[in-house]
């Protein structure tokens, strides 16, 4: 089952599919993200901010895809994440370096998934001529 999620609270990866990543821009399709129970970046923030101070060490013993640590990131956290399922050590390793890059190279990343899913819109668009 494919899910989407707005840009700010999902995801990041190089191959084109089913979800959504946040930097105030457009919605654009980047990465599948098979975890079951995904949640939003910016709720794991506010949660983060509640009982945690800059420079703290987060524990998350559950990482699944990886947003707790995405929001540590977000917010000069430091964190330790456990995950015992391969498939989303993954996920959420594609997704943190993603937030760890520099605005820019974010930025940068997200015009080129763009491109990447016009140019495929516009095959798929094509064949069925």
């Amino acid at each position: 089952m494919k899910q989407k999620t707005l840009l700010d609270t999902q995801t990041c990866s190089e191959e084109l599919e089913v979800l959504d990543l946040e930097l105030k821009e457009p919605q654009i399709k980047l990465t599948k993200n098979n975890h079951p129970t995904v949640k939003p970046i910016k709720l794991m923030e506010y949660l983060v901010k509640l009982v945690s101070k800059e420079g703290a060490v987060v524990l998350d013993p559950f990482l699944g895809s990886g947003t707790t640590a995405i929001a540590c990131v977000k917010l000069n956290r430091k964190f330790i994440g456990i995950e015992k399922e391969e498939e989303y050590v993954k996920i959420a390793q594609k997704r943190i370096m993603f937030w760890e890059k520099p605005i820019e190279k974010r930025e940068h990343e997200i015009e080129r998934q763009k491109i990447i899913a016009e140019e495929k819109l516009n095959i798929q668009q094509n064949s069925l001529w």
